[in-house]
């Protein structure tokens, strides 16, 4: 083989292995990295929200005491909370190679998902009634899931 054939082999064969491991690293991080970062987001979110209204969730029913002045707080705090189950749920089934990152011990599993919308669920519809103890069962439920 002649000496510019080589080099031309040489040059070819670099580019395509650059190209190939270019496109495999930006399909990891689409698929797999993003997601990853999305849901540990989230999931700060949720820490964020739990801190901010627990004194929403922990008095349910203080409402009824002021209702002009609580209501808009109860009113917000009920949506986020129903908000962030949606917005957990969505970003969880985003993840790429869930099944692998859940038997890591790096993502919770499909229960234990499903345990943490629904505990927001609950605390978005309890906000009115008297349910201290189970909004307290419910936020420390998802605190220790989560491991938040």
């Amino acid at each position: 083989m002649s000496e510019i054939k080589q080099i031309l082999l040489t040059s070819s064969l670099t580019i395509v292995g650059g190209v190939i491991i270019l496109a495999a690293g930006q399909l990891i991080s689409e698929f797999l990295i993003k997601p990853y970062i999305r849901y540990k987001k989230i999931i700060g979110e949720i820490d964020e929200e739990l801190i901010f209204y627990s004194n929403v969730y922990t008095n349910p029913g203080s409402v009824k005491i002021a209702p002009t002045m609580l209501a808009p707080i109860y009113k917000t705090a009920s949506y986020r909370m129903r908000r962030l189950a949606s917005k957990f749920g969505a970003v969880y089934r985003s993840l790429g190679l869930k099944k692998l990152l859940i038997k890591w011990n790096m993502v919770i599993s499909d229960a234990d998902k499903d345990k943490i919308e629904g505990n927001l669920i609950f605390l978005s519809n309890s906000l009115r009634d008297d349910f201290v103890k189970e909004n307290l069962e419910k936020s420390s439920e998802i605190r220790e899931i989560l491991k938040i």
